[in-house]
């Protein structure tokens, strides 16, 4: 995509991503298209490719149900950021977004590997040290993020059992096995996660978490 191009992109996942954590409903076009203070057309027309590169989610009636990794649809990772229940469509959204938001929040996640259930805490944007890890895999084959990249990014038991099913996974896919860090959750600094969303800002929706 050329400069302008990417900027309309980068601008409308951010006003989307602001007025589904404001809101907690999914979002129109036309609500989206006020904030940018754009034409509704340039909007749908917009949401429509990054739909199609898995950068936001679309419900069937056009509305906006996920941008940025956060989602008030049902998804992989339940999180509480305050006491509104939204959901996240990979582990490393939960770390970037809470981080940004240095929010006490609370994650529900399960690991890929055992089925175990992981519960996270965070207090001022800070996860809890040592008690899991992100596995982070290379972007190489990835399509589509919500699908391919996102659906390979989660909390583990264990840094072991991470690698082991990243290596399953590239396996299935009929790819190399797929490259990735799996640091401890006491070696990653959420706020410096956050520094993917900082775009995205702002004291408005910040204030209205709780």
């Amino acid at each position: 995509m050329t400069g302008p191009d990417v900027q309309l992109a980068q601008q409308t996942r951010a006003a989307a991503f602001r007025l589904l954590l404001e809101t907690g409903r999914p979002v129109s076009p036309v609500e989206i298209a006020a904030e940018l203070n754009a034409a509704p057309s340039v909007v749908v027309a917009e949401l429509g490719r990054l739909d199609a590169a898995g950068r936001i989610r679309l419900s069937a009636h056009g509305f906006v149900v996920g941008s940025a990794g956060l989602s008030v649809a049902p998804a992989a990772h339940d999180l509480w950021p305050g006491s509104r229940r939204f959901w996240t469509w990979c582990a490393y959204d939960i770390v970037g977004i809470v981080g940004t938001l240095e929010a006490d929040a609370r994650s529900l996640s399960r690991s890929p590997a055992s089925g175990l259930e992981i519960e996270l805490r965070f207090a001022a944007g800070r996860a809890p040290a040592g008690l899991v890890v992100l596995f982070l895999p290379d972007d190489g084959g990835s399509v589509r993020t919500v699908d391919d990249w996102c659906a390979n990014a989660n909390f583990f038991e264990d840094r072991e059992a991470a690698l082991l099913v990243g290596r399953a996974q590239a396996t299935r896919r009929g790819h190399r096995p797929r490259r990735g860090s799996a640091p401890g959750l006491g070696a990653v600094e959420s706020p410096a996660f956050g520094q993917s969303w900082n775009q995205i800002q702002g004291e408005p929706w910040r204030q209205r978490l709780t």
